[in-house]
């Protein structure tokens, strides 16, 4: 979804191309046109939030990282650019006497959308835990992946583990590293909902022996 509207202005820019190519069109508007749309998809690229690049960049990190820590990497650049963007706009109005204001008001609108982003990281978070069941019923077929975790680890910790496209099974073992059961990644979600994020997975599994 991130990647239509760049491929948008791409497609844009190449049909503004062939039109001036074929001599059909104004040419001045036309050179005017392929400049707007490449300007937009390079600026819709730039890997930080809410740009089509940052929620690229954040499912690419959720490959591996799961959605919960790639939100949190990618709103990090986010500020980082953002951070950036400020120096480069005080550099600006402090050399071109205040002339240009671009770069201020472009940073703080990257800083404003990535600390907004990370504050809604749980609902995302939780909002993507759900959808693994429809995608189950849905593919009928899911790769497996395990997640090892202590009797002490809270739900929350081991879910930041689960990544898009696959099912978890989460393997509890204990302090002397000896496997005490299994917990699907269905039971998780429904335990975290049911009671709360910080419940130890030794407590579910004790409630399901």
């Amino acid at each position: 979804v991130a990647l239509a509207g760049p491929l948008t202005n791409g497609f844009l820019l190449l049909l503004g191309w062939l039109l001036d190519i074929l001599g059909i069109g104004n040419h001045q508007w036309l050179v005017f046109f392929i400049q707007c749309n490449l300007m937009l998809g390079l600026f819709n690229l730039i890997p930080a939030f809410p740009l089509d690049g940052g929620r690229i960049f954040r499912a690419f990190l959720a490959l591996r990282l799961g959605i919960k820590k790639a939100t949190e990497r990618a709103s990090s650049v986010s500020r980082l650019l953002g951070i950036g963007l400020v120096a480069a706009g005080v550099a600006s109005l402090f050399f071109e006497a205040g002339e240009n204001f671009n770069f201020l008001i472009i940073a703080v609108f990257l800083i404003y959308a990535a600390r907004k982003e990370k504050g809604n990281v749980m609902y995302l978070f939780m909002k993507f835990l759900a959808r693994k069941k429809e995608d189950l019923y849905r593919e009928g077929v899911l790769i497996c992946r395990q997640v090892v975790a202590l009797e002490s680890s809270s739900l929350k910790d081991i879910v930041k583990f689960f990544v898009p496209k696959k099912y978890h099974l989460v393997v509890v073992v204990g302090k002397d590293q000896a496997i005490k059961g299994t917990i699907t990644e269905g039971e998780v979600i429904g335990e975290m909902l049911g009671s709360g994020p910080e419940t130890p997975v030794g407590l579910l599994l004790g409630r399901k022996k």
